[in-house]
């Protein structure tokens, strides 16, 4: 039996009386789906980072994606932090939606220049005419040793989610 809800929007919404049972995956997997979800919906999206393209994924979030979706979309990068942004902000600027994985907050940090200087001022360097759509997301205590600028993960304006 559901009941209705009124929302903040004035429409009405059907709520559930029966709890509906979710299955338990991890945070990895989680991510793995989301990415592939919105990978699937949008030929715009597009994965960049070191190693996203290996086989096991980044901790599993991009198993399997570059198989599906191809190498066009599923991009490896080198060791450059900067240029990985960079990349991102030149993707998103002709109109594509990246998603940039730094495997380390530690090396994310490299990238600062093109996130506080470019990123961030985009909107007003264009005067409000152009936005860049992208996701950043930074690795924080998984896996292998942590770096000693891992304690800058609580930096204002970062958002932090625990696996």
């Amino acid at each position: 039996m559901a009941a209705s809800i009124k929302t903040n929007s004035g429409r009405t919404a059907a709520q559930s009386q029966v709890p509906v049972a979710h299955p338990e995956i991890s945070f990895g997997e989680a991510l793995n789906q989301g990415l592939r979800q919105a990978m699937e919906l949008s030929d715009s999206v597009v994965v960049l980072g070191q190693l996203v393209d290996y086989s096991p994924g980044v901790f599993g979030s991009t198993t399997g994606l570059v198989e599906r979706f191809g190498p066009a979309r599923v991009r490896d990068f080198p060791v450059s932090e900067s240029a990985m942004t960079a990349t991102a902000i030149g993707a998103a600027v002709v109109g594509l939606r990246p998603v940039l994985v730094h495997h380390r907050l530690d090396f994310m940090l490299y990238s600062m220049d093109a996130i506080v200087n470019w990123m961030s001022l985009w909107r007003f360097k264009s005067n409000t005419q152009s936005t860049l759509p992208i996701v950043i997301r930074t690795i924080v205590g998984r896996g292998w040793g942590q770096g000693p600028s891992t304690p800058r993960a609580c930096m204002p304006g970062s958002r932090t989610f625990p696996v």
